[in-house]
């Protein structure tokens, strides 16, 4: 399986590499090698048994210290039952799972902004059919997404929507109060929701 020799800091940074990856046993701590692979790398294996079967648990790249630490630990989860590679993997996974919903969070923050869903509105509810899509995307950005830039359409309550009605009524601007409360009714019902044709409601 591997060359036995007691493994120090100075024999191991003195193992060349060879033409395929080989292992040297670490006799201070059992079961522990240290690979050595054709391009110079080293890394850390342990080797052990559980349930009547062989197995090995990578432990990286780590010093020989550290390695020795890692295999004590991995030693004493496998005393207590539990397989060390299979824990390993499970929290890999588990890491995994967390990245790519932090990711799916990041997207829908991005689809979410009221730039976005604003721009989403003026594309396929103005564009298509209003000769002056450009005035209507003009007054969206100055009285929607000016006053509300930055903001999840999801964070907009219905007091943040009377209070922008209020202002724009005060102008006064009836027309203005009269079309902005038909875009909102717009995004209440998930019309401009960018990339999504569910349905959204301002929260209370």
């Amino acid at each position: 399986m591997g060359k036995s020799t007691g493994l120090t800091v100075k024999r191991l940074e003195a193992l060349a590499p060879g033409t395929a990856p080989y292992e040297v046993k670490d006799d201070a701590e059992a079961g522990l090698y240290a690979l050595v692979w054709p391009s110079g790398a080293r890394t850390f294996v342990w080797r052990y048994r559980f349930q009547n079967k062989s197995r090995k648990l990578t432990l990286g790249p780590v010093s020989l210290a550290e390695a020795r630490k890692r295999a004590r630990e991995a030693r004493n989860l496998r005393d207590d039952g539990f397989d060390p590679a299979q824990q390993k993997r499970a929290a890999k996974a588990a890491q995994i799972a967390v990245v790519r919903q932090v990711e799916r969070e990041k997207a829908t923050v991005k689809h979410d902004d009221i730039e976005t869903v604003v721009a989403s509105f003026v594309e396929r509810h103005h564009k298509p059919s209003n000769r002056s899509w450009r005035e209507a995307a003009h007054f969206l950005d100055r009285e929607i997404v000016a006053p509300w830039r930055g903001r999840r359409l999801s964070e907009i309550t219905r007091a943040d929507i009377h209070a922008l009605l209020d202002r724009i009524a005060d102008r006064p601007a009836p027309v203005l109060a009269t079309g902005f409360t038909r875009i909102c009714a717009n995004c209440a019902a998930g019309r401009c929701r960018a990339g999504s044709s569910r349905k959204t409601r301002a929260t209370e």
